[in-house]
Parts: C-alpha cells; structure tokens; sequence
C-alpha cells in the first residue's frame, strides 16, 4: 500500500478523496432529492478537475443547464 511521505495515511485515488470530503460535508445533514443530484454533480466533477469555482457553475454545462451558481446556492442553502 503506498502512503504519503510525511505521514503515514495511504494515498487516496481523487475519487476516495472527493467521497471522503461529500461524506463530512453531508454528515448529519439529511439532503432532500434535488440537493443529492447536486451533490452527485459537484462530485463528478471534483473527482475529474479537484477543483470547483463558483464560475464552475455558470460556465460548465454540468452545472449551468441545471440553473448555474443562482439554483445551486438556493437549493443547497435551503434548511441550512
């Protein structure tokens, strides 16, 4: 098993990395249906591009076709 040098945590693929942080970000918070479909698409894309801007959401078709930046803070705030 490989690790990394300056500890002794395994490397992590970018996959096991991203449902590591959605797993704590999501812990406790129960997510209705239209938040898990965004999770599921901020996910996928992290796993490709480790990395996400609010610009992300306005300009990728991922993410714009489903309301861009505007719908995604309002359905992932709500209940917060």
């Amino acid at each position: 098993m490989k690790h990394a040098a300056d500890t002794m945590e395994p490397l992590l693929t970018a996959e096991e990395r991203v449902d590591r942080a959605v797993t704590k970000i999501t812990a406790g918070r129960p997510l209705n249906d239209e938040q898990r479909r965004w999770m599921d698409r901020i996910r996928a894309h992290l796993i490709t591009n480790l990395s996400i801007s609010q610009d992300d959401f306005d300009e990728l078709p991922i993410f714009e076709r489903e309301g861009g930046w505007g719908r995604a803070n309002r359905v992932l705030m709500a209940n917060s």
